[in-house]
């Protein structure tokens, strides 16, 4: 998707299901006649009793709409990776933008969510130690400094096992 929030409307895949070498162009379609579902997050974390959260399954390819940039929205497959690669500039996705979700709006007001069905954008909040303790020590403080850090969207994953 060259789109960062956008409804999906049809995907035509005419032209590159006769591009040359072209073996499939699979979409979410195909997928949900193969009654293959999303990937589910396993890496969760433990949360106390009660905590609200919200845990969606990740599409394969994107369905309904995309949530963000380079969403896949099918899957081309061909006997070259050049033949795969023409066919996708002949794929045709009719896009309808909606306003994009930030890390700095996405709290806000009226922000638009990105799963519908989530009870807003927070998938969960993790909180760990003693609150009133906490909240005693800073209450007591001579001074107290908040600052806002904002976090680049990464995540360490090894590219080999640290293990033998």
């Amino acid at each position: 998707s060259p789109h960062a929030h956008a409804q999906i409307g049809a995907i035509d895949k005419t032209a590159a299901l006769s591009a040359p070498g072209v073996l499939a162009v699979l979409t979410a379609e195909d997928l949900a006649r193969a009654n293959i579902g999303g990937l589910a997050c396993h890496a969760f974390p433990l949360l106390p009793e009660g905590s609200q959260y919200y845990r969606p399954l990740q599409p394969i390819l994107a369905t309904g709409k995309v949530r963000h940039v380079g969403e896949c929205v099918a899957l081309i497959v061909a006997e070259t990776l050049d033949q795969a690669k023409d066919a996708g500039e002949l794929l045709v996705v009719d896009y309808d933008p909606l306003q994009p979700v930030t890390l700095d709006d996405g709290l806000a007001a009226g922000a638009p969510k990105v799963w519908e069905d989530a009870h807003s954008n927070v998938g969960f909040l993790l909180e760990r130690g003693d609150r009133n303790a906490v909240d005693k020590v800073f209450a007591g403080a001579a001074h107290v400094t908040e600052l806002r850090v904002h976090y680049p969207r990464a995540s360490a994953n090894s590219a080999r096992r640290r293990g033998k």
